[in-house]
């Protein structure tokens, strides 16, 4: 691909609202909310990604076929975190780190 259709593809990558766990909290449940407040806000935004991914412009891309497959497996996780909450546990340390480098790789920081 060349860097000027790069370009006007990164044109169309949304501008992603960040949420931001407060680690100063050490109330339990004030931490965990916070924790599932983030993967809540950070699911929503990786669905409406993935419907504008569907969009028969997008479908032909690789760069996008490879954008639609990294957030899946980041909802995948998000899902599996927010499982894990809901049963009182703490997500294991390497989903976070796993969810963060994949945010990374797609800019969805």
């Amino acid at each position: 691909m060349e860097p000027d259709s790069m370009a006007s593809e990164n044109e169309l990558l949304p501008s992603i609202p960040v949420v931001v766990v407060d680690e100063s909290i050490t109330d339990k449940d004030e931490q965990k909310a916070s924790e599932r407040a983030l993967l809540e806000s950070r699911r929503a935004v990786l669905l409406q990604e993935l419907e504008r991914l569907q969009a028969p412009i997008f479908r032909q891309s690789h760069y996008y076929r490879e954008r639609r497959a990294c957030c899946a497996k980041m909802l995948a996780l998000i899902d599996a975190s927010l499982a894990e909450l809901e049963q009182g546990k703490r997500p294991p340390a390497g989903w976070n780190v796993e969810l963060e480098t994949l945010l990374t790789a797609l800019r969805l920081d």
